[in-house]
């Protein structure tokens, strides 16, 4: 691991601001790391609430780690579109919204739209967990026409959009994609040594 890579997740939200639609292209050593120094150091440092899409790790799973880390939580809500297909629904209501799965695209735009008048008008982050796992259950145009929504519905809302995804393990066609409908591309990886 390497905790460049978190840090500069978070200088890059930093200097960018709000309104600016960014994605992350993370090596998998990195990936818990830029999500927790996110979810927990960028959005305490921002005073921020955080809505954190996951279609790639079910919410609860993404609870008990920030749990057993002593990350305060309070502030996040989970739109987990991965635990209804897998039968594998927590009790945790507050915390959790369910979607039937990554294909239901239109579902999770509500969702998002219905937490982000809850965090009662509070800046927030939102975060689009994978672009990977959308893009093995969605067409890519269709994928495509969901981000741009959103991310514009998000930039007009004065949020922070960001969209994860591991570059290396990503289709040409989706990561051109991405770099359509993203405002800025950054790839995450350990510094070169000096």
């Amino acid at each position: 691991m390497t905790p460049e890579a978190a840090e500069d997740a978070r200088n890059k939200l930093t200097e960018t601001g709000p309104s600016v639609a960014v994605a992350f292209m993370i090596n998998p050593e990195n990936y818990f790391e830029v999500i927790t120094s996110l979810v927990d150091t960028f959005c305490r440092e921002n005073d921020l609430a955080c809505i954190y899409v996951t279609a790639s790790v079910p919410a609860a799973t993404m609870i008990n780690a920030l749990d057993s880390l002593e990350i305060d939580r309070k502030h996040v809500k989970f739109i987990d579109c991965i635990s209804y297909a897998t039968m594998q629904l927590s009790g945790d209501t507050d915390a959790i919204t369910y979607v039937e799965g990554p294909a239901m695209l239109e579902y999770i735009i509500l969702r998002v739209e219905y937490l982000f008048r809850k965090a009662n008008k509070r800046k927030t982050l939102v975060i689009i967990d994978s672009v990977n796992a959308m893009a093995m259950h969605n067409d890519t145009r269709m994928l495509s026409e969901f981000i741009q929504i959103l991310m514009s519905a998000l930039k007009g809302r004065e949020a922070y959009p960001v969209l994860l995804a591991l570059g290396d393990q990503l289709r040409p066609e989706v990561k051109e994609m991405i770099g359509l409908v993203s405002d800025q591309v950054i790839s995450l990886g350990p510094r070169p040594s000096v």
